[in-house]
């Protein structure tokens, strides 16, 4: 092997390394975006859940999207207040 073989081999392994690692970036960079929404939905969930546990006289009703995929709730709640004498 001559000198212009190794610094060809040398040059495409460091463009290939360089290629590799900023696929690799985006790849779990983008990754952790999604982990990180999907965990705020579920954070979102388990308080309207404990809601739902909490206060069994609420009267609940699913608000939904165009999918038909629950985006929220809609709290309703009747009381009553009555004063000393």
């Amino acid at each position: 092997m001559d000198q212009s073989t190794v610094i060809s081999i040398i040059v495409g392994g460091l463009i290939s390394l360089l290629a590799s690692l900023g696929v690799t970036y985006f790849y779990y960079r983008r990754a952790t975006a999604d982990l990180n929404t999907a965990a705020d939905k579920l954070r979102a969930l388990r308080e309207l859940t404990l809601y739902a546990l909490l206060n069994p006289g609420a009267k609940l009703e699913a608000r939904r999207d165009e999918h038909g995929r629950i985006i929220g709730l809609i709290v309703s709640m009747v009381g009553t207040a009555a004063g000393r004498q």
